[in-house]
Order: structure tokens, then sequence, then C-alpha cells
């Protein structure tokens, strides 16, 4: 058994737990974590999805509506699995010869199933069958890249964090506009979502509040935007809830969007509308 230390926000609380070890007597070894706000899933090696914590929306796929203090096996997934991702109250993994399958809160249809109804274990999403091979969750949106490099996304989309030049809620994964192939990462956060091409440029797109989407302007944008300084040399991507970081060439971090948490009591709280570039070694001492 390996013991992986974790620590989850409280909801009751509105705190942040201490840090404990999770549990989990049938795991060989976890190849795989993402954390959500209240609950956390991690993949395995012998291909199967853990998931813990808070489980109202049964973002846990445990087939049940009970929060889990230790991890337990995701239902509904017979093959092994090859990447996960996790949003506020739901949850996804890609299993065998990519596809891809979801469980949880689906009231914006972030589960991509046609619906807007509740899972309570992994069920497929809807739409031709593609060779998804990552996932990511937002707050109540999803998005999917495919082994063809092109982006899908679906779910909630007041903003157009779903990027297909609408605003309106997509049931079923959609293709993201303006986006072309060759993309090899992706992101999401509070109703806006990331990607890294193979050249090294990011574009963002949907809600601009504090400049998510990097790109120096005001505004929400219904499509992908290319993120302003990253001079094609992001070699990594990260997205949070309301920002976004980019791992860029001679070690330097370069980050975007909101800086309500300052990397340094003495630091100076500033959005950022376009990136700010900074050793990681230096960042902490240097002004958001």
């Amino acid at each position: 058994m390996v013991k992986v230390l974790m620590w989850l926000a409280v909801a009751a609380l509105g705190m942040v737990g201490a840090p404990a070890f999770l549990q989990a007597q049938t795991v060989a070894h976890f190849l795989e974590i993402e954390a959500a706000p209240f609950h956390a899933c991690g993949r395995v090696a012998d291909g199967s999805v853990l998931c813990w914590g808070a489980n109202d929306q049964g973002q846990l796929g445990s087939g049940k509506v009970r929060d889990r203090r230790f991890a337990r096996r995701v239902h509904g997934i017979w093959s092994p699995v090859t990447a996960i991702g996790t949003g506020e109250s739901h949850s996804c993994a890609i299993a065998a010869l990519g596809r891809l399958r979801c469980w949880g809160r689906n009231a914006e249809g972030q589960l991509g199933n046609d619906t807007q109804t509740g899972q309570l274990v992994a069920g497929p999403v809807a739409g031709p069958r593609r060779r998804f091979t990552a996932v990511a969750g937002g707050i109540d949106h999803s998005c999917a890249l495919t082994a063809s490099t092109r982006v899908f996304c679906w779910g909630a989309n007041p903003t157009g964090a779903v990027g297909d030049g609408t605003t309106q809620n997509r049931l079923v994964p959609t293709l993201v506009g303006g986006l072309p192939r060759g993309q090899v990462e992706i992101g999401t956060g509070y109703r806006f979502s990331c990607a890294r091409n193979t050249v090294g440029a990011v574009a963002c797109w949907g809600s601009n509040v504090a400049g998510r989407l990097g790109n120096g302007r005001a505004g929400d944008s219904v499509t992908p935007v290319r993120v302003t300084g990253l001079n094609a040399d992001a070699q990594a991507l990260s997205v949070g809830v309301n920002h976004a970081c980019a791992l860029a060439a001679a070690g330097l971090a370069v980050c975007w969007g909101a800086t309500t948490l300052a990397r340094s009591v003495t630091a100076p709280q500033r959005n950022r509308a376009w990136p700010r570039r900074c050793r990681l070694q230096d960042c902490r001492s240097q002004s958001a």
C-alpha cells in the first residue's frame, strides 16, 4: 500500500483540513492524482480509479450519495484508465480506446451525455466515438483533448468557456472553434479554458474576469484568444480557478489572472490581464 498525503477543503467548516495520509488498502500505487475543492480522484496501477471526499452530487462514482473518508473504487469503468479529470462536483476518466466516461453533477451538461441528469456511476459521453487522450474538469464545464490534437468542450457556457462562438450551454462534446490541430495540453478554471500547442503558444477562452485570458484586454471571449507575452515558448500549462500559469524557457514561470493570494505577505495584490514572468526560485519574493 502506498500512502498519499492529501488535504481537502472542509465544506461544512469553510476551511482547509489538515494534511492527512490517504488510506486505501487495495492500492498498489497511484499513477495520477486530481484534486477538486471538496473531492479527489486517483488513477492506480491496476487501471482503476479511486475517489474520496465530498459526494453530495455523486462525484465519487460509488453509486451512492455519501461522503467518503477513504478511497473507493469508481463504478462503471471496466477497462484500464489512462487519464482522469475532476471538476467542482463531477469527475471524468479516459478508458481503453480513448473512450471518455464522466459522473457526478450534470445540471449544466458537464458530463457530456446529452442530458442534464446527474450520474452516480461513470457513464459515456454522447456523440461520435473519438479517441480522447486528456480531460480537464472546470467548475461546471469540461474539456478534452483528442488523439488528433483537437479540443472539445461542453457544459456551462454563459461566458464562452466551451469556445464554440456562443454562450449556450452544450450537453455534448463540442469542437472549440478557431483552435487548429496541434494542441498538446488543456486546462480549465472557473468558466474559462486554455490550451497549449506544439509550438509553445497558449490560447484561452471564456470568462476574462481578473484577466484570466491573459490577452491584456477586458471582456469575455467566446472563441480562443492568444495569451500575450509567451513568445511561443510555453513548455507546460496549469490552470487554476481564476488564474493560469505556464512554464516557459529558462525556468521562467509566466502567470496571469487573479492574484487574490499574493506570493508573499509583502507583495501587492494586483490582477494581471497579461502574463508576468519570474524565475521559479524568485517568484515568492516578487510582486504578483
